[in-house]
Formats: structure tokens, sequence, C-alpha cells
């Protein structure tokens, strides 16, 4: 916070003026009559607000959860992994990291795109 400064008046062409006491040079400057040296009001730090302390609610009391048993794994059934593998700008169908032939919607001279190929499994899967 800034520091207040002592002042005294001093006379000039347009009347009184209030200066910094340190500024003030007696050849130059003329007090005004009857203004003593006026002290600074002595500045007044405000008293700091104490915040209540806030009220803790108590922690509810968690019931456990029960045990729940696993349910037991289900292997399910061997399903043909089918895969698709870019050869050059083709794209062929592998049934269990071979390459397949001979069957019945599967391009035997491979797919422009992977999604093709994949497209040619599915209908596989769902006409089954």
């Amino acid at each position: 916070m800034n520091k207040r400064l002592s002042t005294v008046t001093i006379t000039t062409k347009n009347g009184p003026l209030v200066i910094n006491e340190a500024d003030h040079d007696p050849d130059t400057h003329t007090l005004a009559d009857d203004a003593p040296v006026v002290e600074p009001t002595p500045v007044v730090e405000p008293t700091p607000v104490v915040e209540p302390t806030p009220v803790v609610e108590p922690t509810p009391v968690v019931e456990p959860t029960p045990v729940v048993e696993p349910t037991p794994v289900v292997e399910p059934s061997t399903a043909p992994e089918y895969k698709v593998q870019q050869d050059g700008n083709k794209h062929f169908v592998y049934l269990n990291n071979e390459k397949v032939s001979g069957v019945k919607g599967i391009a035997a001279k491979g797919y422009a795109t992977g999604s093709d190929a994949w497209a040619a499994i599915m209908a596989l899967n769902t006409s089954a």
C-alpha cells in the first residue's frame, strides 16, 4: 500500500496549493498564512474478515456391495477366422491363414478394395 507523505500549503498567484513537504523550498515558496505543516492521516489497515469454518457433514455409511458370483465362461463355438490380406493391388480372403479358393461367394481373383472382400465374407456369414 502507498505511504502518505507530509504536505504543506504554499501561496501561488492562483491561490493556495498543497505540495509535498519534501518539495517545499523556503527560498522559492511562501507558506500560506496559518498553514502549518499538515501531517498525513494515518492509514488504517482494514481488519481482515475471518471466514467461519464450514460445517462438515458426516460421511454416510455405505453398505458393502454383495459379492456376485462370476458367470461361467462359455466357450464360443469355433467360428472360422476370416482375414483379408492385400497382395499387390488386390485383396484376397483368407480362412485360417490359407487363401480361400473354390468357395461359392468368394472371388478367386481377389477384390479391388478390402471393403469389398469383407462384404463378401459378411455375405457368407449371413447366408449360413
